[in-house]
Formats: C-alpha cells, structure tokens, sequence
C-alpha cells in the first residue's frame, strides 16, 4: 500500500512520563532482534497491504474482424485512506505499523506516539519503542516499552525483557518473558527457554512447548529447540515428534535435526533434503552425506552443490572431491577455495596441494600456512617441508613443531634431526619420543632407538625398537632382531622375517641367514637371499652366490656375485672377479 492511503497529521514528537531507568548495553544484534520480532506480529496483525490494480480495467477496440466484447474486469473498491491525526487517533496504530512495513521510520513514530498518547493505546507505546530501536536508541526504547508492558501490552514486556536480559539481568528478563508468553506472546516463549537454556536455570521445555502447542499456532523452531531438549534427556520419540512438527510446518533445522535422528536411509535422506530445500545449508552437507552413503552420487553432489552455495565450508569440500573424481580439476579448485575460505583447513590443504602439483610453490606454501594456523598438522608439515626446501630453517622448524605438536609422528622425527644436528640433545629425544608416542610414525621409533643407542642406553633402545617393528617400520625389525640375536634366536628369526616381508632388502639377508643357521631347508634360504638380492642388497647377493656355488651352481653364483659387486659389496666383487665399482 502507497504512502497516499495513510494520511497523518502533523505531531511534534514527545517523549512518554516514563523515564529511562539505566543506560541499555543491548547489541545491534539485539535491536535487529526487537525488529525482527515486531515485524513478525505486525504481519500477523495485519497482514499485507493490497496493492492498487495497475493498468486499464476495461477492454480496448482491437482493428481487424468483429469479435465477441471482452467481459469486463471487475474493477476492486479502493481501500479507503486510512487516517491518522490528534483527532482521530484510532487508526494511528495500524498507520504505525503499515509505515514499518514501507521502513518509513519517521512516519511510523509519529503514527504510533499518537497511538500512544493520544489514543491511549499501550500497543502503540511498543510501537515508538520499536522503531527507536532499530535507531539503536536503546535507552529511549526501554523508556516506551516499558511504559507498554506497565500499560498491560504483552509485546511491550517481550521486548522490554530482550532490553532487561541485554543488561545481564536474568531474573528480571525471565519474569518478563514468561509474563508475556502466558500472555501468547510466542516469540516470548521462545525466547524463555533460550534464556533458561543458557542459564542452566528454569524450566526451558516448558516455555518451547508453550510455543509449540498441539492445539492453534505454533512458533516453528520453538518445536525444533523443544526437539533438542528432548532428544539431550533421553527422550528420543518425543523428540522425533517434536522435530517432525517443526519440519511439516517450514523449519529447516527442524528437518535437520529429523534427519539426524534417522537411520540411515531413504528416510533420513529426504528429510535433510527437505531442510537443504528450505535453506539449511548445514542440511545440505548432512543429505550429501547420507546420499553418498546410499550410493546416490548425483544427488549427493547436488546437496553439496547446494551447501556450498549458501556458503557451508565443508558442503565445498566434499564438492570439490566429487569434481576431482570426475576429472573437472579447475573447478574443484574453486570449491576448494571457497571452504578454505570459510576457514576449513582440509580445502586450504587440499588447494594447496593443487598449485603444488602444478609448480605454484608460493600459493601452494601461502594455503598450507593458512591451513597450519587453523591447526592442521598434516599442512604443518607440508609447509615445513617447503619452507625447509627454500632454505628456511627457522620457519621450517616453527612449522614442524606445530605439526608434531598436533600429534604428526613424521614431523616429530624430522624436528628430532634438526635438533640432533643442532647439538639440542634434549630436544632432540623429547621429539622423537613425541614421534613415537604419537602412534602413527614408527620411524620416530626408531630413530629413538638410534638416539638412545648412541647414548649406550641399551635397554631403552631396544625398547623403542620393539615399539617401532611392532608399528611396522622395517628398519626396527631389523635392529630389534640384531639385539636379539644375542640371546634369543627364535624372536631374532621373528623380527627379520617380519623386516623382510615389510621389504627391507638386508632385513632379508638376516632371515637367510637365521633360517641357515637353524638347519632350514637351503632352498628356503636361497629364496630368500634371492628377494634381498632383487632389493639390490650387496651382501643378501654374496649369501645367495655362496649358497649357490656350495650347491655347484656355478654360473648362477657368479652370477649372483657380480649383482652383488654392482650393489657396492667388496666381498661379491672378489668372488666375482671384479674390480669394485
């Protein structure tokens, strides 16, 4: 509706008797809120202006052959002007609140301090404090809500209470809000069990349940806040109800919180598809997901598709790796780098590995810093790594302190061995103990055990060896079996076949020659000199020549001899003949 249906006499604005009781301390959240909420009631209230019909209302003469005469279009009666003066007051509250809806802030005070105090109206009073409040005239809007709740206007006392508990005076806003919520105030309601909520005091399930009422109108997402208390007390099935109320009636969060409270399934995918519909982008990453888990690649990717346009990070990621997966790489890029811009460090790292892999070592070094600061240790290292390349040393250890620190046992060790090498002993053996105790490097193990080894600690060493063969590095068997060989042969035999089978070409040679010593069959033992020989294993090649020329296997021990020899063993080169390399 036009400004021309509305017309209000000229008013000098006044303040109301009632004076401000202390300074307010709301936010602009805050004032956004009150405005939000006076919106929502005034809709309510009046609902929509009907606009005055545009264009002709009757038919044109059209050239050419006589047709039959159009039917007339019913011309609607004009809505009469809707006034506003001192002396015809009564129409100034909804003059006040037509002029909201137009944001013509100006004219709406005026409409409803006429309201106020002329018609006596305390709705009229909200109204003022209303629209000082999105001013930020916060102290002057608690002065004329005030004065509305004190009059008995239940908007008046939800708003005076956003104002109270803006101040950190809980008791006060709850009494307030639960005063305006019996009142039906549902925002009010809504607002009671937050309070509570956050308060850890009251009883929030009543005050969201108030809101979402089995009989007349509820506040959607009171039903999804009543569905979480639910669920976080146990209540499942109620709390399933609650959600399912909520999402019937529009809410995208209360489809969320449904989906989650699914099984997996054909239910639990609609039911986020409905909130990601309906603008929850955090339902669109959970419908991705579940889709994907329901082999719907098509409609996993659109879900993702859909969060990472309402600007959810992790909706970008998953995104981006559908994209790479199907080769559209510039793309995926871009995915990447809109959740490396929402702050998730898996797209930052990921991005960054991109432009490594094309040779952009700077913006490649610049996302894995980025993805460091956010505490990801796996770009740490990567950074570490490529600030070490360029001759950084003191970045490159800050980094890989920050990875270790975050529990990559790689970059432990490798912070370790800078230590080692810059005389820091003691720092040295924290990292790598660090390393080893971080349960996904075995190395750090074992070059703990080479540390501890070299200070003649001997039993620690060999402890840390065990701890490394047994997380799988090669290297550990070898040196775990190597110790016991000295006294327990049958657990030294163990340890080098396991350093073999993990591919250590000499842990090899110390398994032939364990199973030679204990009287094995020889070809057992030659089919394993032979897999460290093909390791390039210089003496695993000069055990198999031997083992094959004791056999009369001549041309195939020179055979073996002369790998050996190429591999740098001295003794294969002179049963070979050969000079050494």
């Amino acid at each position: 509706m036009g400004h021309s249906l509305i017309r209000t006499a000229g008013f000098s604005p006044r303040l109301p008797t009632a004076q401000p009781r202390a300074e307010a301390r709301g936010s602009v959240v805050g004032d956004l809120g009150v405005l939000a909420s006076f919106a929502f009631a005034a809709t309510v209230a009046c609902g929509p202006a009907t606009p005055p019909p545009v264009g002709p209302t009757t038919a044109r003469p059209v050239t050419g052959p006589a047709s039959p005469a159009p039917t007339p279009t019913p011309t609607p009666a004009e809505e009469p002007p809707l006034v506003c003066t001192t002396s015809a007051p009564e129409g100034c509250l909804e003059a006040g609140r037509r002029h909201l809806e137009l944001n013509a802030l100006d004219e709406a005070e005026e409409s409803y301090r006429i309201s106020c105090t002329v018609a006596l109206d305390e709705a009229g009073c909200t109204g003022v404090g209303s629209v000082l409040a999105v001013r930020g005239q916060s102290d002057m809007a608690e002065s004329w809500f005030r004065q509305g709740c004190e009059g008995g206007d239940a908007d008046g006392c939800y708003h005076l209470a956003i104002q109270i508990e803006s101040r950190g005076d809980s008791a006060e806003a709850d009494r307030l809000y639960h005063g305006a919520c019996s009142s039906g105030v549902l925002a009010s309601c809504m607002a009671l069990g937050s309070l509570r909520l956050a308060s850890d005091a009251g009883d929030a399930e009543s005050a969201f349940r108030a809101a979402c009422a089995a009989e007349g109108p509820i506040l959607p997402a009171a039903c999804s806040a009543l569905g979480r208390v639910l669920r976080d007390t146990g209540r499942a099935d109620e709390a399933q109800a609650a959600f399912v109320r909520a999402c019937d009636a529009g809410d995208a969060a209360g489809c969320r919180e449904l989906g989650r409270g699914l099984d997996a399934g054909s239910g639990a995918v609609d039911a986020f598809r409905r909130g990601c519909d309906a603008g929850d982008a955090e339902a669109c990453y959970e419908s991705g997901r579940a889709s994907l888990a329901e082999a719907r690649f098509d409609q996993a990717e659109a879900s993702f598709r859909s969060g990472c346009e309402r600007g959810h990070g992790r909706a970008c990621l998953e995104l981006g790796h559908r994209l790479v997966a199907r080769g559209e790489t510039e793309e995926a890029e871009t995915s990447y780098g809109k959740a490396c811009d929402d702050d998730v460090a898996d797209g930052c790292r990921a991005l960054g590995a991109a432009r490594q892999a094309a040779g952009e070592t700077e913006d490649a070094a610049a996302l894995f810093g980025r993805a460091c600061a956010l505490h990801d240790p796996e770009s740490c290292a990567a950074f570490g790594a490529l600030l070490q390349r360029a001759g950084g040393e003191a970045g490159a250890q800050a980094a890989f302190q920050a990875a270790c620190d975050g529990g990559h046992g790689e970059s432990c060790r490798t912070l370790g061995r800078m230590y080692e090498d810059g005389g820091d002993r003691r720092e040295a053996e924290r990292s790598y103990a660090a390393g080893c105790d971080a349960g996904n490097a075995p190395a750090s193990c074992t070059a703990l055990g080479d540390f501890l080894a070299g200070r003649r600690r001997a039993d620690e060493a060999t402890a840390a060896y065990r701890r490394g063969c047994d997380g799988g590095d090669a290297a550990a068997c070898l040196a775990s079996g190597e110790r016991e060989a000295e006294g327990d042969v049958a657990a030294a035999e163990t340890d080098f076949h396991r350093g073999c089978e993990l591919g250590l070409a000499a842990a090899c040679t110390a398994y032939g020659a364990a199973l030679e010593a204990r009287g094995a069959r020889w070809n057992d033992a030659q089919d394993v000199y032979r897999k460290a020989c093909d390791g390039n294993d210089g003496p695993g090649c000069h055990a198999l020549g031997v083992l094959l020329e004791a056999h009369d296997r001549f041309p195939d021990a020179i055979a073996a001899y002369r790998r050996g020899c190429l591999a740098g063993d001295a003794p294969s080169c002179d049963a070979a003949g050969m000079p050494a390399p």
